[in-house]
């Protein structure tokens, strides 16, 4: 369901360990094989979600793709998104367009480039991820109102909302050589003041979705670092999912109770070389999980990854099939919910209108996306799909 684009291996040590990560084996947890190979599962999102179609109405001439919502913030009345041109855009939630800004531009440049936002409807402000540790805080307007700078070297690009004081974040660093290298890579940071506080989870010997090699051409040897794009944290609604690559267990925490969901096999160390693992979405009902290889393959643009589905209900193992069967033939889907933040149980995929209106007017619609379709113009704007599961 998501694209890796580069791996890397490396052969490390230990694992998770401290006060309320179990490190031996749960056996009353369920086990997933990640070398075992799966049957495959096709799911109608039609049967196991509402679905809901947003005509996002952009003012201007600047757009929005895809993958930009996949980085945005859906709150009960606001969509928050922003383009790889650092344009940040508000809408509310029926797609009207309430504002947008743009501060890369102009002699009074307030960030160069946007790493990840954050989207607060209650507190009525918007947290982008500008630097390695800079994050600066704006009204929904586009008005300054504060920066946030960590004290110490952390280094995180995705920022998730965490209560209404708080932000939570990975660090990317995987060794701290000072007095901060105690096995905390996961942090809550006050919105008001930057103050980090250690999230309750510890790992030692980290493994991160990130390397550096050394790159040989003729008599030149340049450094190059690469990240795989799989997130050892993501959101749903309130939940904090935790795969983080050095443990064997996949953690799910909701306030202050944490709970145990899920335990790989073979363990992560003794596989060579090492194989991560990602969880893209997380419902009541499913787990959705991205195994990847860290290795690197010289000229290999591209790689392919595994993508398992496991069943809390029915506690099988799949390999997902996603289809939305309002579009004839039925419309492969790819949704996501790793780099954003979303409600609880909820995942997006998009389409260009120009798409939609063509499969309306060939009669290939039906259900909501075609009453979406049959109020469309055609404009080149995007139609966000939020899929809620049930």
């Amino acid at each position: 369901m998501r694209f890796v684009w580069f791996l890397f291996s490396l052969s490390l040590l230990a694992g998770c360990s401290r006060q309320s990560v179990t490190v031996n084996p749960d056996s009353s947890l369920p086990v997933l094989d990640i070398t075992a190979d799966y049957p495959e599962r096709e799911i109608d999102l039609v049967e196991e979600a509402e679905i809901e179609y947003i005509p996002l109405q952009l003012q201007g001439t600047e757009r929005l793709e895809t993958f930009d919502l996949l980085r945005g913030t859906i709150s009960e009345n606001m969509i928050f998104a922003y383009n790889k041109k650092g344009t940040v855009f508000v809408f509310d939630r029926a797609g009207k367009q309430l504002h947008r800004f743009n501060h890369t531009r102009g002699e009074k440049k307030q960030y160069d480039y946007i790493f990840s936002i954050y989207g607060d409807e209650k507190n009525q402000e918007i947290f982008i991820k500008t630097s390695r540790y800079r994050i600066q805080v704006y009204s929904l307007a586009g008005e300054y109102k504060r920066s946030l700078i960590a004290s110490y070297p952390i280094s995180f690009n995705q920022v998730f909302g965490y209560n209404k004081d708080s932000l939570v974040f990975s660090d990317g660093i995987s060794k701290i050589k000072d007095r901060f290298d105690n096995g905390i890579y996961y942090y809550k940071l006050s919105k008001k003041d930057a103050g980090v506080s250690p999230f309750p989870f510890y790992v030692k010997h980290r493994i991160t979705n990130t390397f550096t090699c050394e790159v040989r051409e003729e008599k030149q040897i340049s450094s190059l670092s690469y990240t795989i794009t799989i997130e050892p944290m993501i959101k749903n609604g309130n939940e904090v999912i935790l795969s983080d690559f050095a443990c064997d267990t996949i953690f799910l925490f909701d306030g202050g109770t944490k709970k145990a969901l899920l335990r790989r096999t073979p363990a992560v160390r003794s596989t060579f070389p090492l194989k991560l693992i990602g969880v893209s979405i997380k419902t009541d009902r499913f787990i959705f999980m991205d195994i990847i290889e860290k290795v690197y393959i010289p000229n290999e643009k591209g790689v392919k990854n595994k993508s398992l589905l496991f069943d809390l209900k029915t506690q099988e193992v799949s390999v997902p099939i996603l289809i939305n069967k309002e579009f004839t033939p039925p419309f492969p889907v790819n949704v996501g919910n790793s780099n954003g933040n979303f409600p609880k149980n909820t995942c997006i995929s998009a389409i260009h209108s120009k798409k939609l209106l063509e499969l309306y007017k060939s009669g290939r619609l039906s259900g909501k996306a075609k009453e979406v379709a049959s109020r469309l113009r055609m404009d080149d704007t995007l139609v966000l799909i939020l899929y809620h599961f049930k």
